[in-house]
């Protein structure tokens, strides 16, 4: 799980460096998804960490293209 909150947490220090709205990625569905993490069955652990890793960036790659909006 740790691994999951370090990646949203670079992630988005360099979303953020590259002009992301940080509502936008306070907002992100998979955040959620990262604090249930926990509740995992541990046989299934490795294919939701790479589901959720997939999906952090593609909702971050999602929200750089899109730009700061003021």
């Amino acid at each position: 799980m740790m691994k999951l909150v370090l990646a949203f947490f670079d992630q988005g220090i360099q979303a953020l460096e590259n002009g992301a709205n940080i509502d936008k990625l306070i907002a992100m569905d998979v955040r959620e998804k990262i604090g249930r993490f926990k509740y995992v069955k541990t046989d299934q652990t490795q294919q939701e960490f790479d589901t959720i890793l997939l999906e952090l960036e593609k909702e971050i790659d999602q929200i750089v293209s899109e730009g700061e909006e003021f």
